[in-house]
């Protein structure tokens, strides 16, 4: 079922699949550690499968998975992370930098995790799966992630080093790094800002020299500064989905434009009560996003 999500969301879902029972194969120690970080779902107790969304406990009811992923898909995250880095096959060894960019009024501190996993890992588990994806294999450094935070509309960078072990095939693994909030709520989650995944040979290259592997999109804007209406341009692959966000200076969302990129898309942004002053826009896909200020004037 998550592989179907998955597919049906390229480049916007980022997961890992922890198998907590050490009498299987693929279990992986801090996985479980992770896994029994959050309050005990059910009857104060553990059970499996379950699904975890943005850090917010969603059940062992597979019907119900897409829905939950595909309303977690519509909220705008105010913290974006951009990944780069470097590997090299001969060492297996390899270093990822994780950028975090706020688009939120307030600073956000939380904890970064960096989470090793492998794809196409065959075992026939009791439910008759064969094949499993997204397979945790390593924590780095380990599941209690290192905090950080970011200053309002700022960024942060957060480097780390990793190694493969000799038994993952490197073609198949990812890196994956999320953002959250490590203290339990009063609602019982552990909120995810944001995250990002990208295969490990896209850092593929001499270590030590990060490759960029993002191409980021494009925004032109005008008028700007602006009266009455802003014409954007936006540079999206074909296909590929968007989302065009206006934001006023205190971080609240003024208006939201979305669709599929036509290698450029237009959209007009008109204007309706808003006060002059500076707005941030940002224009998300499923790679990476783009930023900047429009000028409205009376």
């Amino acid at each position: 079922m998550l592989d179907q999500i998955v597919a049906a969301n390229p480049g916007r879902v980022a997961r890992m699949e922890w198998h907590v029972d050490n009498q299987f194969p693929l279990y992986n120690a801090e996985g479980r550690l992770k896994f029994r970080q959050y309050p005990p779902p059910m009857s104060g107790g553990y059970y499996t499968p379950w699904l975890w969304v943005d850090g917010h406990e969603r059940g062992y009811d597979y019907n119900a998975w897409a829905t939950y992923v595909n309303q977690a898909l519509t909220v705008p995250a105010d913290i974006e992370v951009v990944l780069t880095g470097s590997y090299n096959p001969g060492t297996r060894t390899g270093q990822v930098q994780a950028e975090l960019i706020s688009w939120a009024s307030l600073s956000t501190s939380a904890n970064v995790y960096v989470v090793i996993t492998e794809d196409s890992c065959y075992y026939v588990g009791p439910n008759g799966d064969p094949w499993h994806n997204n397979v945790c294999r390593d924590y780095v450094p380990d599941q209690n992630g290192t905090p950080a935070t970011v200053p309002a509309m700022g960024r942060d960078t957060f480097v780390s080093d990793f190694t493969l072990d000799p038994s993952w095939n490197e073609a198949k693994c990812n890196i994956v790094v999320f953002f959250q909030n490590p203290t339990v709520q009063p609602d019982s989650t552990k909120p995810v800002y944001s995250g990002a995944q990208v295969p490990v040979m896209l850092f593929t290259g001499v270590a030590g020299a990060p490759n960029r592997s993002i191409v980021r999109p494009a925004v032109q804007v005008a008028p700007n500064p602006c009266l009455h209406h802003a014409d954007f341009v936006l540079s999206v692959p074909v296909s590929e989905r968007y989302r065009l966000s206006i934001f006023d200076a205190a971080g609240k969302l003024v208006q939201e434009f979305s669709g599929s990129g036509a290698g450029e898309t237009r959209v007009r942004w008109q204007r309706d009560c808003e006060a002059s002053g500076v707005y941030v826009y940002r224009l998300d896909t499923g790679r990476s996003s783009v930023s900047g200020k429009l000028i409205v004037t009376d």
